[in-house]
């Protein structure tokens, strides 16, 4: 994904998820296939069966619970600054992406058992996304889910290794730290499992976020109001005092002569997010309006501090309408009785989505 453009160092993990790693085909892995994981029986079976046996040779390497991604991930994070401050201790940005929690749900043997210790059906720590009925039983998500939190459990273990390292190495008190992730994760609350569809349900769309600012800017707050990852880039720059006003220099590589009529300019950059600072400051109450997450061009949902409305563009499904106050977790459509609010919604996304685009 290119993720590593525009940094000094990238430093990648591998072995996490079906990433072809332990590529030996004579690894045998067939009892712990059986044991782990489940097909479906559609036409996907063959390439969710190679994608199993992929991790399930990577997993071969994990010995210890410092063999893991994440773990691995964490000691490389720390390795970069331990080098990194032997000469630099100031304007240093290290970006820690660990995939951990993320399916596979297979953390480290003392953490699978922590939450669901009573257990004795099959395991599946890599369910098929998709609908759960004729699937997967309830207690089976359950145990599922019991893994999840044991990876959360594990992963929290290691930010914490990672955050006294920052101590110790005197780099904690003037950092500013943002915990965030990407997704969150369904397990049946809607009848499927995993980010299977373009269903931008409250248990998928809503992340956590925590920052950390060295002068204790709003410490020990819960703030209230939207906000969403595109604010994190400025709440960054803000806090380097760098302008947010940017401008993309286009400039021609030496070597190239352009014709006469071709200008090389400078373009503005448009900057969706906005910086959470003035929320740590408590010169701001709200943030956002409204927010709106969105899959490709499947769905669109917009979401006020009352209502949200998950619009469909291709028709394939129909569009919802939740009370979040009394319906936060999504379950009941009041579309049918509240047409002209959800219309409101639309044109406001719409428009939204039209401006950005």
């Amino acid at each position: 994904y290119n993720c590593g453009r525009g940094f000094d160092t990238t430093i990648f993990v591998r072995g996490q998820e079906y990433d072809p790693w332990v590529v030996d085909a004579s690894v045998n892995v067939e009892d712990e296939f059986q044991r782990l994981c489940r097909l479906k029986g559609d036409e996907k079976d063959q390439q969710w069966a190679d994608r199993y046996r992929q991790y399930l040779r990577n997993r071969t390497r994990f010995k210890t619970e410092e063999d893991y991604p994440g773990a691995r991930a964490v000691r490389e994070a720390i390795g970069w600054l331990e080098r990194k401050t032997q000469t630099q201790k100031e304007n240093l940005f290290l970006w820690l992406d660990l995939f951990d929690p993320h399916e596979p749900w297979d953390p480290p043997p003392k953490y699978w058992d922590m939450y669901d210790a009573d257990y004795r059906g099959q395991t599946l720590i890599d369910p098929v996304p998709g609908d759960v009925a004729g699937y997967m039983t309830p207690r089976e998500i359950q145990r599922t889910k019991s893994l999840y939190a044991g990876e959360v459990t594990y992963i929290d273990r290691w930010i914490g290794i990672f955050l006294d390292r920052l101590k110790d190495l005197g780099l904690y008190d003037n950092s500013l730290i943002v915990f965030m992730s990407d997704h969150g994760e369904p397990f049946g609350e809607h009848g499927f499992i995993r980010k299977a569809f373009p269903r931008g349900y409250e248990e998928l769309a809503h992340i956590p976020l925590l920052v950390r600012h060295p002068d204790g800017k709003g410490r020990g707050q819960k703030i209230g109001g939207f906000v969403q990852p595109p604010d994190i880039f400025p709440t960054i720059l803000e806090y380097l005092g760098i302008s947010t006003r940017l401008t993309l220099q286009y400039t021609a590589p030496v070597e190239l002569t352009f014709p006469q009529d071709v200008v090389v300019s400078s373009t503005p950059v448009s900057i969706l997010g906005k910086s959470l600072l003035p929320l740590l400051d408590g010169k701001s109450e709200g943030h956002h309006d409204f927010t709106v997450t969105a899959h490709n061009e499947r769905q669109w949902v917009i979401r006020t501090a009352t209502h949200s409305y998950h619009y469909h563009p291709k028709k394939d499904r129909p569009n919802e309408l939740y009370d979040r106050k009394t319906d936060r977790a999504e379950k009941h459509n009041i579309i049918s009785h509240a047409a002209e609010l959800a219309r409101t919604m639309e044109g406001t996304l719409k428009q939204f989505v039209e401006r950005i685009s």
